[in-house]
């Protein structure tokens, strides 16, 4: 039997294009694959999306400075359909040359990264220091703008360094069933949906705000459109996995 191809189907999006250049399926919540807020404390919170990575694959420290901070973490293959595992690095931090970064505190849920910043100033003086080092992308060596964002074309997560750099991975199996892979960052296992429906594969999750620093919560939706007649795969047997951000579909063959 031959096996069903894999098309995209539909993604939110507005006449501007997608409401997130950072994910095709995102749409409501804040943009980008980092995000940046000073604090009234003036310490500094980082949101980092690292979808697939799970809380005890995160690193993180500072250098000898203790101007920047290095993270690290690690996605493995979850699933035998997938195209491999993911690698990820960056580096954030301050700018300023009046203060230091004197302690982190930091959480990993639903493959988003969340750190806050505390800094102390080695340099006295009266005026408040909120500066920020924008994110630092160890495959392009350059300092980048936070990524986010509205437009008509997706951007591939700066921090992966090696793998899949795209929110969505889509194919048939060799036996003629489908598989796809889909990152929503910051949804939680049951906040995730999957189902048949006309002949589509839709799904939505749902991200609440999980810190006060958070701007808010995120929703994502979409949906995959086997090509061959939907008679060839069983809707009925549809399964799916939401783990550490990343939602996994599978459809065996008839």
């Amino acid at each position: 039997m031959a096996a069903p191809e894999v098309i995209l189907g539909y993604t939110p999006h507005t006449e501007d294009g997608y409401y997130a250049k950072n994910n095709q399926f995102q749409n409501s919540g804040p943009k980008g694959f980092i995000e940046f807020k000073a604090l009234e404390n003036q310490d500094l919170y980082v949101r980092v999306d690292l979808p697939g990575v799970a809380s005890n694959a995160v690193s993180f420290f500072t250098d000898p400075q203790k101007k920047v901070v290095f993270f690290s973490g690690e996605a493995p293959k979850d699933s035998e359909h997938e195209q491999g595992s993911r690698t990820y690095f960056g580096i954030t931090g301050l700018i300023c040359n009046c203060c230091e970064i004197s302690g982190i505190n930091a959480t990993m849920k639903d493959g988003v990264l969340r750190m806050v910043l505390s800094k102390v100033k080695k340099i006295q003086g009266d005026a408040a220091c909120s500066a920020e080092r924008p994110s630092l992308s160890s495959t392009i060596l350059q300092e980048a703008g936070p990524q986010g964002g509205t437009g008509p074309v997706i951007e591939p997560n700066p921090f992966v360094v090696r793998g899949q750099k795209g929110a969505f991975e889509g194919k048939a199996s060799k036996k003629g069933g489908l598989f796809a892979r889909v990152d929503m960052p910051g949804v939680s296992p049951e906040d995730a949906n999957a189902f048949f429906k006309d002949g589509e594969i839709r799904f939505i999750g749902t991200g609440y705000k999980v810190s006060e620093h958070d701007e808010s919560g995120r929703t994502y939706l979409g949906s995959i459109v086997p090509v061959l007649p939907t008679k060839r795969i069983m809707p009925s047997k549809l399964e799916y996995t939401m783990k550490d951000g990343v939602l996994r579909i599978i459809i065996p063959p008839i």
